[in-house]
């Protein structure tokens, strides 16, 4: 199960990041049916991703958050 979710966070921010949909749309196209559902489930692999990422790196040295192609490889 949380495969799945990751894979429908991942295209989620994907979208997002294009700038071509609004966050309404981008919900059905990644498979919720609830609005604030999605929205819990990301932001809870944002701030995981961030904590993850966040802590590795010396303040003033960090990346910039999107570089990565998958919030697992970061």
């Amino acid at each position: 199960m949380k495969y799945i979710v990751e894979k429908r966070m991942e295209m989620a921010y994907r979208l997002l990041q294009s700038g071509k949909y609004k966050v309404k749309d981008v919900v059905w196209m990644v498979g919720y049916t609830n609005a604030s559902h999605f929205i819990d489930a990301f932001k809870k692999m944002i701030w995981r991703y961030a904590r993850r990422n966040l802590s590795s790196y010396p303040a003033g040295k960090l990346r910039r958050i999107g570089t990565c192609q998958s919030f697992a490889s970061c």
